[in-house]
């Protein structure tokens, strides 16, 4: 079953392969407000904590009551605490009344957590018979911030109506001219696609550390295929690999990560002139000393000293002529006009555990409301864990997170910013996932997970990605507006092939 394609994406598009020759025409920038130095974790103050908890319930508070009503929308907000027989609409966190760690949401233990400007905090119960009762579906997770248009006769329950979720970020644009420069007709580019690889660790399987996968990737796909930019997602040495957890290993993880990881990077760029290489670490690398969430690229210090010994260390050389980029996890960055989100934290598995669908058929519709173009798409139960980051614009939208996520919360601020905060709904989200490997469209954004690349002693699976270009001709009739802002479609360009290594 090697290189067998197990799940694909706009089958209908063709994958027009490059000739190896081609220079790469792609340029890569970091969107502004990642995670790209070190800092020192582990320093949660409970104050600080709580206080962004509550900034979070009052920045979606504020979303949610426009949907609902667009003059004066804060007004009609109520405190889910107070005795209310007339239907209102109140906005809360979904939490559980069990303290259990990996406990699923059920319809009888779903509460709603105030803020503790409208409700001081309290946490008050969610009676969700009439959704049951009803057609409407609904998707919880804890966590989750929603509007629950709902009575409170007792002042002790919820009995909710209706469920708002918030909308979707905005979506990114370019403008008409900037397109043009980019895709002019006299460097070629509009008439080339790009090819993308993108792998996710473990990169070698469970009774070696030879690599043997990783291996396969660079002389069967790489080599072969020569693509324009390939992403690789942690964990490259993985400090769960039962042959590091025994102690049965005589190199040290350093060195490990230079002689199987690096040499073969080198390896790729060597195959193509001017391939792009992206690093993106995970929680699980032995090779970091950053294991909390948010996580600064591979080979960071505290000092620019530090750093440049960490990156000799590991064999990384980052010359930019040379296309190697460390990214941090996660990461937000553009490749020409095209918005990338990438996570290797395996948000998708969390939800999927934690979360509560109630349901009338085999998928769900979420219920909105306001000018929510989304409403009334149909999502199954993966497409729907990608949902609920793209409509809470986090890379990891759960509280309590769980135990494996090693959260730092406090990296983000009162103003819904930060590094783990989606500025934009990316063209494309990218989220490494010990569950199924798939490639969907969610919300108009192409949410892929590759899958692993290895499964015990037996290889994984990768994508591929064939990204076709604006169409320019189009553009050069001069019907159109030079200041116009274009959205990027990427979902209609784009064809994915997940493979089996």
């Amino acid at each position: 079953d090697r290189a067998k394609t197990v799940d694909a994406f706009n089958k209908h598009i063709q994958f027009i392969p490059v000739p190896a020759s081609e220079p790469v025409q792609c340029e890569l920038s970091l969107v502004p407000g990642q995670q790209t130095d070190g800092y020192r974790y582990m320093y949660e103050k409970l104050t600080e904590k709580g206080e962004l908890l509550d900034a979070q319930i009052e920045y979606f508070a504020k979303i949610i009551a426009n949907q609902y009503q667009q003059d004066d929308p804060m007004d009609l907000i109520c405190n889910p605490a107070q005795p209310r027989n007339e239907p209102g609409l109140v906005v809360g966190r979904i939490c559980s009344d069990s303290f259990q760690d990996g406990v699923a949401l059920n319809a009888h233990s779903v509460m709603l957590e105030c803020s503790r400007n409208n409700g001081s905090g309290l946490r008050i119960k969610v009676d969700l018979s009439k959704i049951l009762d009803s057609s409407q579906p609904c998707t919880l997770f804890p966590g989750q911030i929603v509007g629950f248009v709902a009575t409170n006769p007792s002042g002790q329950q919820l009995h909710v109506s209706y469920i708002i979720y918030p909308t979707l970020p905005p979506r990114p644009t370019t403008n008409l001219s900037e397109i043009k420069s980019m895709y002019r007709a006299e460097n070629g580019l509009n008439k080339r696609t790009i090819h993308i690889v993108v792998a996710s660790g473990p990169f070698t399987l469970v009774d070696s550390l030879t690599y043997e996968p990783l291996e396969a990737l660079v002389v069967d796909v790489i080599e072969k295929d020569a693509p324009d930019v390939v992403i690789l997602m942690g964990p490259f040495v993985d400090i769960d690999h039962p042959l590091i957890v025994s102690g049965n290993v005589m190199e040290d993880v350093d060195d490990i990560f230079r002689e199987q990881v690096a040499k073969r990077i080198d390896r790729m760029r060597d195959a193509r002139p001017g391939l792009q290489v992206i690093l993106v670490p995970s929680i699980r690398d032995a090779c970091t000393e950053w294991v909390a969430f948010p996580q600064p690229p591979l080979a960071s210090g505290i000092t620019t000293e530090i750093a440049q010994l960490r990156k000799k260390n590991l064999g990384l050389t980052t010359d930019s002529q040379r296309g190697l980029y460390l990214f941090p996890n996660p990461v937000q960055f553009r490749l020409n006009e095209i918005v990338f989100a990438v996570s290797t934290s395996d948000i998708v598995f969390d939800l999927a555990e934690s979360q509560y669908m109630c349901r009338s058929g085999p998928k769900t519709h979420l219920k909105s409301f306001g000018n929510d173009s989304s409403a009334g798409h149909v999502l199954d139960r993966l497409s729907t864990c990608f949902n609920h980051v793209l409509r809470h614009r986090s890379f990891y939208p759960m509280f309590p997170s769980s135990s494996n996520a090693c959260l730092d919360s406090t990296h983000q601020d009162g103003e819904y910013a930060g590094p783990l905060i989606l500025q934009v709904i990316p063209d494309i989200l990218i989220v490494s996932s010990r569950l199924q490997y798939m490639a969907r469209n969610v919300q108009d954004c192409l949410c892929i997970n590759p899958g692993m690349m290895t499964k015990g002693r037996n290889g994984g699976t990768y994508a591929r990605l064939c990204i076709h270009p604006f169409n320019t001709d189009v553009m050069d009739t001069g019907d159109m507006d030079e200041d116009i802002e274009l959205e990027h479609a990427i979902v209609h360009r784009t064809a994915v092939n997940i493979r089996r290594i």
